[in-house]
């Protein structure tokens, strides 16, 4: 059956596009990514060019045409099918956007009173079946009848919104959720046009008008014969949208390079395994993105801690010696990685110089085949580490260190020891689950100790971290000296005196941070409660970040003095001791005001400490019947001690306190 015309390297108006041509997103390229910003200003754009006689410009879109064209019906033409290579979060939220006109349109209902009535009505009409639902595609043949087939996942959450039939129970990746709010977001807009309209006749023109100037948006459509054409020019082109990432950036250099490399290096290498592996990171992002543990952390970030871990300082310190004036390590010369990668690879093409592993020199080819590849475990890693709770006293470690925060100067460490471990596969020989608890559980020792409560700048200690990280996945480090090796640095950044000289400063509550301080005050919660045998706290992560400000630092002695008849000497030793460790608690539920600044014995009623949801505010009203220095400074010895040991650097110390989890009921 004969198929539609071919689009050519050329200027088209986006309803021209969809005119007898369907589009794919392929399996490699990431989800739908546009957030609420890029919505706004696509939705300025198109207002600020409502009425204007001149075209609009929305950029390069990168095509390249599959071989099977769309079955159609009724013997028409074929439709010719492309794959998206640069433009899928254009033309996916131009298509909700046209959607969601159309509806509003609809919401109108037939008036005749209304003058552009018909003629619009005739155009969404028309508009419905070039860019929503088209009824001569043959369904059996496409799987569904929209022009646009997005990956998978994202496709049957799109196919929803266009069809109104979206279960919003059953949206569950970042991915889908954007595009339901790329959805919502264009009917609130709407809405409000409705609202602003001075009658039915002003939206219906308005409707029109938008209509029009969306159809006429002009776009400059390259269409490449081949993969390795498109990544050439995908970088250089992309001009409209969310500026792209290191990590897309470091796909097209790498699949243009390998198409160079091929002929050269008689690689067998497909460039179809490269695009697989770079699906694979963009599907482990959207479970990055969607875990609690991780959604702080970018796909760049994980991208520059691989580089850190992976890649032989010594390229970087070529590269930083060479091509600029700068002498910087591998640490601090992290944020030009991309630049390093592009100079090594290049490197390589033209026969100079080794691969990162001197003692396992590659061709361009295999080291594409080899970055590729640990790249993708990388991010698997992090995904796996995400969601991971499968061996309790692994999972609790996690939990530790991410409620504690601060993982920046060691993410390139624990995704590494984690490729390396029993968990990961054992990548590189392996550590086991024991020797992985070891070393989680000493990563969380140097963070408090060294960032929480030595409060030590960020940046303290990264250089040594990432070189730690590097040895471990190029040297295969023992677990053994790896917690040595953290030991020493927290030795070094904050010995026994420092830390207990810490912990006993007066003006406590001011000089950590309350997030620090609740991580510490919890976990000595933790501590009473397997003392005591008591009932499950609640979530560390919860109570840490002060989840809906419902978990408080509480001063024991309240800081307001006003209801507290104080005596001179009192008064003295409150001035003192008010912001000191030993005067904070948990308490849970915000804090009633009537209460807040209460003397103790009121604030030990059963009904405020002696009820309260943590075990160790419980223990207080219990153990003094009187609150005032010689209180305060005995709970201060108590959760000394007790920190001194928790954070011990001696294991056999450390052991039974920090594997304390909390009950399961």
């Amino acid at each position: 059956m004969p198929v539609t015309d071919a689009l050519e390297n050329n200027d088209y108006p986006f309803h021209r596009l969809f005119d007898g041509h369907v589009f794919r997103i392929p399996d490699y390229q990431r989800f739908y990514s546009w957030s609420k910003q890029e919505c706004e200003d696509l939705w300025d754009d198109l207002q600020n060019t409502i009425g204007e006689d001149k075209r609009h410009y929305m950029g390069t879109v990168i095509l390249k045409e599959e071989d099977r064209p769309v079955s159609t019906v009724k013997f028409e033409d074929d439709y010719r099918k492309y794959a998206i290579v640069d433009g899928q979060q254009r033309f996916t939220t131009l298509i909700l956007l046209v959607k969601e006109i159309i509806s509003a349109f609809n919401g109108v209902g037939p008036d005749d009173t209304v003058p552009a009535y018909e003629k619009v009505s005739e155009k969404t009409s028309e508009y419905y079946a070039r860019f929503v639902m088209d009824d001569d595609i043959d369904d059996a043949s496409y799987g569904t009848r929209s022009k646009l087939h997005l990956q998978e996942d994202d496709n049957r959450v799109f196919k929803s919104i266009l069809r109104d039939e979206l279960i919003r129970e059953q949206i569950s990746k970042p991915s889908e959720r954007r595009l339901t709010q790329a959805s919502t977001f264009y009917q609130d807009k709407l809405g409000r046009v409705r609202e602003q309209a001075a009658n039915a006749t002003r939206f219906v023109e308005r409707i029109g008008s938008l209509l029009s100037t969306i159809q006429s948006l002009e776009f400059m459509v390259y269409v490449v014969e081949s993969q390795a054409r498109a990544t050439l020019i995908f970088e250089s082109v992309n001009d409209r949208g969310k500026d792209l990432s290191r990590l897309d950036k470091t796909k097209s250099f790498l699949m243009h390079k390998h198409y160079l490399s091929q002929s050269k290096d008689g690689s067998t290498l497909d460039g179809k395994e490269i695009r697989d592996r770079f699906g694979s990171i963009y599907r482990s992002m959207q479970t990055i993105e969607d875990h609690q543990r991780t959604t702080d952390i970018g796909e760049d970030q994980v991208q520059r801690y691989h580089y850190i871990a992976q890649i032989s300082r010594s390229v970087n310190k070529s590269y930083l010696d060479k091509e600029t004036d700068r002498r910087r390590t591998l640490q601090s010369g992290a944020p030009v990685y991309l630049d390093v990668l592009k100079w090594h690879f290049n490197r390589l093409y033209n026969d100079v110089g080794q691969s990162p592993h001197d003692e396992h020199p590659r061709s361009c080819v295999g080291e594409i085949n080899w970055y590729t590849k640990s790249l993708r475990r990388y991010y698997s890693r992090l995904a796996a580490i995400a969601r991971y709770d499968d061996e309790e006293e692994l999972s609790w470690e996690l939990s530790k260190l991410f409620a504690l925060g601060r993982m920046a100067n060691f993410y390139p460490l624990l995704l590494t020891i984690w490729n390396r471990s029993a968990t990961g596969e054992r990548e590189g020989g392996g550590l086991r689950a024991e020797e992985l608890r070891q070393v989680l559980q000493m990563i969380e020792v140097a963070s408090f100790r060294i960032y929480a409560i030595g409060n030590r700048r960020s940046d303290t200690g990264r250089s040594r971290f990432y070189r730690l990280a590097n040895d471990v996945a190029n040297n295969g480090t023992r677990a053994g000296d790896i917690v040595a090796e953290l030991k020493d640095a927290v030795r070094t950044y904050e010995d026994e005196d420092s830390f207990e000289r810490s912990l006993r400063n007066p003006d406590a509550y001011d000089a950590f941070s309350y997030s620090d301080l609740r991580y510490l005050l919890y976990s000595y919660d933790l501590y009473v409660r397997h003392e005591n045998d008591a009932g499950a706290p609640p979530e560390i992560d919860k109570a840490v970040q002060n989840a809906g400000k419902d978990y408080s630092l509480d001063h024991v002695w309240a800081s307001n003095t006003d209801k507290l008849n104080l005596t001179d000497t009192e008064r003295m030793d409150h001035e003192r001791l008010a912001d000191s460790l030993g005067n904070l608690t948990l308490t849970t539920g915000r804090r009633n005001s009537a209460w807040k600044n209460a003397p103790y014995a009121e604030k030990r009623t059963q009904d405020r400490y002696g009820d309260s949801a943590f075990a160790s505010t419980r223990k207080l009203a219990r153990d003094y019947e009187t609150w005032g220095r010689d209180a305060i400074e005995s709970r201060l010895d108590d959760l000394i001690d007790y920190a001194t040991r928790r954070w011990s650097l001696d294991a056999s110390e450390r052991q039974d306190l920090a594997g304390i989890k909390p009950p399961t009921a």
